[in-house]
C-alpha cells in the first residue's frame, strides 16, 4: 500500500498501532522531503517575525506592525488567501514578536517589544484583553500551556518566569535563578505540571505547583553574549531540544533530567546576538524530520540519524530566520527579510485544491 494511503488511512481511524504508524509517518515526511523537487515553494506575505498554525489556519506575525491571518486550505496565485488582517495599535518597537493560538481557536495571544501580552478575538480581530508583566520591558517569549491554555508562561528580561492566568489576569512568578533574563521557555508536552526554560545559566526545569524551586538545574550556558536559543519541547513527548549559540543542537528528556544527545555543530546556522533562529520539527510522538534555517536554505535532517535529506534553496536571498512546519499538509514556512514562503510536498497535492495551473504561474 502506498505511504500516503497509509497517512490517510492512519487520521481515518484504520490503523490503530501507533508505533507502526509512527514509522510510516516518518518515512513519508522522508519521502516528501527528499528531494526539492518534490517541493513547491510559493512567497505569500512580507517578512514574518513569527508563525503559529492551527488546522488549516496559520497566523502571522508582521514586526510590530500587524497579524494575519490565512487560509492554508484556500490557496491563490500569489499564496494564500489572507482571511483577517489586526492592526497593532500600541507603538512597539519591532523584533522579538511571539504568537500563539489558543487551543479553541477563538482567539491568539501576541506579544513584542514591550511591557504588555495582548489576547485577539479571532472573529472580530479585536483586542480583548491586554495583560501587563510589571518592570518587563519586552517579552522574548510566551508560551500557552497545552493542557490548560488558559496559563500561559512569559520569557522576558526579569529573572523569574511568570505564568500569567488569563482568566482572573493574576501574575505567579518563580524565584530568579535566570540572573540576565529568561530568553527561551516551553511546556512539557506529556507532563502538564512540567515547564523548560533557558537563560544564561543553563536549563532549568520547574514543576509549576511547587513553583518557587526548580526541580532540575543544569549548568551549561545557554546563551553567550545575550544570544536567544530556539528551545523546543517535542509535543506528547517529554523530549526537549535546545538550539544552543554555539549552533549544536541538544536533546533532553525533561522527565528524566538527563541529556540524550548532542549534535552538531550547524557551522550555516546564521549569527546575530538579537535574532532568535527558529528550527522546525516534523512528527507527533516521534518527530521524523528537523528542518534548520542555515543561511539562505533550508537544511532537512533525518531527526533520528541526523543524516541529511535535502537542502531546499533558492527561495530567499537573505538569511533564513524562522522554519515553522505544520501538520496540515506536512507544509513548511519559512521568513527572511525578504519575505517568506511556503514549501508544499508535491505527493500531497495531488487530488487536493491546489493545482497545476496555480503552481505554474
Amino acid at each position: 500500500m502506498d505511504l500516503i494511503q497509509l497517512t490517510q488511512r492512519q487520521n481515518e481511524g484504520f490503523i490503530t498501532n501507533h508505533s507502526y504508524s509512527n514509522l510510516m509517518h516518518h518515512k513519508l515526511l522522508k519521502r516528501m522531503h527528499s528531494h526539492q523537487s518534490e517541493v513547491y515553494q510559493k512567497k505569500f506575505s512580507p517578512y514574518g517575525a513569527d508563525f503559529s498554525s492551527l488546522n488549516n489556519r496559520l497566523l502571522v506575525a508582521h514586526s510590530g506592525q500587524h497579524v494575519s491571518l490565512y487560509d492554508m486550505a484556500k490557496p491563490i496565485k500569489a499564496g494564500y488567501e489572507c482571511m483577517k488582517v489586526w492592526e497593532i495599535q500600541s507603538t512597539l518597537r519591532t523584533g522579538l514578536e511571539s504568537i500563539n493560538w489558543n487551543s479553541q481557536g477563538d482567539f491568539f495571544t501576541f506579544s513584542a517589544k514591550d511591557q504588555h501580552l495582548y489576547c485577539v478575538d479571532v472573529e472580530h480581530m479585536e483586542e480583548i484583553d491586554k495583560i501587563k508583566i510589571k518592570e518587563a520591558h519586552r517579552i522574548f517569549q510566551h508560551k500557552p500551556s497545552p493542557h490548560n491554555p488558559e496559563i500561559v508562561a512569559v520569557a522576558s528580561p526579569l529573572p523569574d518566569v511568570v505564568l500569567v492566568d488569563l482568566k482572573s489576569g493574576n501574575l505567579t512568578s518563580t524565584a530568579p535563578f535566570h540572573p540576565s533574563g529568561v530568553l527561551s521557555i516551553s511546556w512539557c508536552g506529556r507532563n502538564e505540571n512540567l515547564l523548560g526554560t533557558a537563560g544564561d545559566n543553563g536549563v532549568i526545569f520547574w514543576d509549576i505547583r511547587q513553583f518557587r524551586k526548580p526541580m532540575y538545574v543544569n549548568g551549561d550556558n545557554c546563551a553567550i553574549s545575550g544570544v536567544l536559543p530556539n528551545f523546543e519541547i517535542i509535543s506528547f513527548t517529554d523530549d526537549l531540544v535546545v538550539l544552543n549559540p554555539d549552533r549544536t543542537l541538544t536533546v533532553w528528556n525533561a522527565h528524566k533530567l538527563h541529556k540524550i544527545s548532542h549534535c552538531g555543530p550547524f557551522n550555516n546556522v546564521p549569527y546575530n546576538r538579537n535574532v532568535r533562529y527558529q528550527f522546525a520539527l516534523s512528527g507527533t510522538s516521534k518527530p521524523g524530520l528537523i528542518f534548520m534555517p542555515e543561511n539562505q536554505d533550508i537544511v532537512v535532517y533525518d531527526f533520528q540519524t541526523m543524516d541529511m535529506t535535502c537542502v531546499l534553496q533558492h527561495g530567499h536571498i537573505m538569511p533564513v530566520q524562522i522554519c515553522h512546519f505544520s501538520e496540515y499538509r506536512y507544509q513548511i514556512f519559512s521568513s527572511s527579510l525578504d519575505g517568506s514562503l511556503a514549501w508544499v510536498p508535491k505527493p500531497l497535492l495531488w487530488g487536493q485544491c491546489w493545482t497545476s495551473s496555480v503552481l505554474d504561474e
